[in-house]
């Protein structure tokens, strides 16, 4: 266990940032030459595509990076492992090809897609041979962050100059392979310095089998509430909703994903722990990752919220306007996931609990699609958002209760406390300095700079724990910088 959790979490912060960074650069840019309908397009097509991706990779991304961390002490045991889940992967990968192909023949819909659909299928090839789950499990996320920093520049330079009108949708779709297809690429080789697929070893997927298709069902119904929006609103609205919906949902997803990266970097260690019987440092790092989830993520979510207009206006547009309203319903969504991801990826899995989170999350997906089914109808977008509110908040309220003796414990809710008093002080300040600015994009600039100042100052004063373990790590920097110059 030589890497440390500090580094894993930063690394996996700094990765999770730039996939936020990117976006940000990029979407507005391309909004304001691809359009709705084009924009619109691929991302319904990208919709599909999930679907079958999902099928490709089944559950073992998340089962394999879990069991793979168990045994990485054996490497004669984590190379059998390693051949027995690309071979399962591969099957998995060419039943979901097949019915791809006859998806976008036989489905008329899909009909006028079917150009920018292949193009978006090669992630499916390149997601299976890039091994991600053995990088997670050796907790090499300092190579995982470093490797996709460069494809995304890479990309980045692709869009800005092949990316130039409308008519250049499927040189958009090209713009997003290109980071995920060079950096699985670039796994194939680096894998080798871990594991050796060659040796030879009988393959035995019997045992597999089971969990994998149970950790299938929970990343499918996890998935829903970002896959089936998108798709329900191209068949039941129009290409310009999917590009609205998009829009509002954009910027939750890149903050939901900069706080899941950082507390999914710790299930590797906390299934460590919780299989080798190390209880106090078990216990530690599930109230340490509750604290963080709420410090981080309860002023992500209103600070959102407070300012989702101008944010709409600068990212996107004012042709996107309608957007504004979607994004305000779904804000409260960077809470809800942030906790989720604690109880799920901190407490559930390492514990071997998967079964009983596939039922909730099934329940979470017919509950998805029954709102979502009703409420585009009448709302469009915004049906789509509320759609994904309410079924999204149905699973917080079941894994919080569920883990309740874990997570709400007296200093828990003390520092919770901190962090809803901070908050409350940062929203008022924002929502008043905001309305003294005229430009959209200073309005933007001055919320997020005294919304910033204004949380830290205020839990520095109210001695948040979290808080001063920054502020300590922060001086212990400097010191160091200190004593080298």
């Amino acid at each position: 266990m030589a890497k440390s959790l500090k580094k894993n979490a930063f690394y996996s912060f700094v990765k999770a940032f730039m996939n936020l960074a990117f976006p940000i650069i990029s979407f507005p840019y391309a909004t304001r030459v691809l359009l709705p309908d084009s924009i619109g397009m691929v991302n319904f097509a990208n919709s599909i595509i999930d679907y079958f991706h999902l099928f490709a990779a089944l559950g073992i991304a998340t089962y394999a990076s879990r069991e793979a961390a168990k045994i990485r002490d054996d490497k004669q045991a984590l190379n059998k492992f390693s051949r027995e889940m690309l071979v399962f992967n591969f099957i998995s990968m060419g039943i979901a090809y097949v019915l791809f192909f006859v998806a976008i023949f036989l489905i008329p819909k899909l009909s006028a897609y079917r150009a920018v659909l292949c193009v978006l299928s090669a992630k499916i090839l390149f997601e299976t041979i890039g091994v991600k789950w053995l990088f997670v499990a050796e907790e090499e996320y300092k190579y995982i962050t470093l490797r996709s920093i460069l494809f995304q520049v890479i990309s980045l330079v692709f869009l800005f100059v092949f990316v130039r009108k409308p008519d250049d949708y499927i040189k958009y779709a090209l713009f997003g392979m290109i980071s995920s297809v060079g950096a699985n690429i670039f796994n194939v080789f680096y894998s080798r310095k871990f594991i050796n697929i060659f040796e030879k070893h009988v393959i035995e997927l019997k045992n597999h089998i089971k969990p994998v298709f149970v950790f299938f069902g929970s990343t499918l119904t996890s998935s829903v509430y970002t896959i089936v929006d998108s798709t329900m609103l191209g068949f039941l609205a129009s290409t310009s909703a999917v590009a609205f919906y998009a829009a509002a949902n954009k910027l939750i997803v890149l903050v939901v994903s900069l706080t899941g990266a950082v507390l999914g970097s710790l299930l590797p260690r906390s299934a460590y722990w919780y299989e080798n019987g190390m209880t106090e440092e078990y216990k530690s790092l599930i109230h340490k990752s509750i604290t963080m989830a709420l410090f981080f993520c309860m002023p992500a979510a209103i600070g959102l919220f407070v300012l989702c207009r101008p944010a709409m206006l600068v990212l996107c547009g004012e042709q996107y306007m309608s957007a504004v309203t979607a994004m305000e319903i779904l804000s409260p969504l960077i809470l809800t996931n942030g906790i989720n991801a604690v109880i799920i990826n901190v407490i559930l899995l390492p514990q071997g609990k998967e079964r009983f989170l596939l039922r909730i999350q099934i329940i979470q997906c017919l509950i998805n699609i029954v709102c979502n089914y009703f409420l585009i109808a009448a709302m469009e977008v915004k049906g789509a958002a509320l759609a994904t509110l309410g079924s999204e908040s149905f699973l917080f309220c079941v894994l919080l209760f569920m883990a309740k003796k874990k997570v709400c414990t007296k200093k828990v809710l003390e520092n919770m406390l901190k962090v809803f008093m901070a908050t409350l002080c940062m929203a008022l300040l924002v929502r008043y300095v905001s309305s003294l600015v005229t430009s959209v994009e200073m309005q933007l600039f001055v919320g997020i700079l005294t919304g910033g100042i204004t949380y830290a100052a205020v839990s520095i004063l109210l001695k948040h724990e979290t808080a001063l373990v920054v502020v300590n790590l922060i001086q212990k920097k400097m010191r160091k910088e200190d004593v080298h110059s």
